[in-house]
């Protein structure tokens, strides 16, 4: 048992995704490139379960990734400084 259990409270579950990295190793944009069709940033997004967690952060630099974790009530969270 958990200590948020002991105290009789809820144990809560959030989630951070790291999206703000250069893609250096990569050859840059590597959230950005596409992978069977789709963004690999657009299929992380869609495989969290956003409905399972209490809160879901998304850090990114780029508008288009910000803006989509938005769109599916992520909390954007802006860095510029990969």
């Amino acid at each position: 048992m958990g200590e948020a259990e002991r105290k009789g409270r809820k144990s809560r579950t959030g989630c951070v995704v790291m999206a703000a990295g250069s893609g250096v190793r990569f050859g840059g944009g590597k959230l950005l490139a596409r992978f069977r069709g789709e963004s690999l940033y657009r299929r992380t997004l869609a495989l969290l379960p956003g409905q399972a967690l209490d809160a879901v952060a998304v850090v990114s630099g780029e508008p288009e990734i910000l803006a989509a974790a938005e769109a599916l009530g992520f909390l954007p969270v802006r860095n510029d400084r990969p």
